[in-house]
């Protein structure tokens, strides 16, 4: 799943990819019973630990070269104009609970509101 600064809603993506087009219907198979799962059971807490954590620090270690802090920041100043809304992303990313997952999973997540969209290269 995508965790794309913007400033405006948009439309979650989901993205698999296969080396061989057989190999479509088992990887949406699989993306359905996570989505499932996460309905019924939620996400594992260590995990969305280890993703926060992953996602914080992967931020700070991006920040080794000037061009690099200005890909990084941009994005962020693009939507508010102000650097505090750095440390306000990632604040708010701590308080996101296991059970908010797991509502927003519920809420969004139905194969109702879905589109699947399948690109594919020449064959060889």
């Amino acid at each position: 799943m995508d965790f794309t600064t913007l400033r405006d809603p948009y439309v979650g993506v989901i993205i698999g990819l296969v080396k061989h087009l057989s190999d479509v219907p088992e990887i949406e198979k699989e993306i359905e019973q996570t989505i499932a799962m996460a309905k019924t059971h939620g996400i594992d807490p260590q995990k969305l630990e280890h993703l926060k954590s992953n996602k914080r620090y992967g931020f700070i270690m991006d920040l080794d070269t000037p061009g690099h802090v200005a890909q990084s920041l941009v994005r962020f100043l693009s939507i508010t104009g102000r650097m505090e809304c750095v440390n306000t992303w990632y604040e708010t990313m701590e308080k996101i609970s296991t059970e908010e997952i797991r509502s927003v999973t519920e809420k969004y997540l139905s194969s109702q509101k879905k589109t699947v969209v399948l690109i594919k290269g020449k064959t060889p």
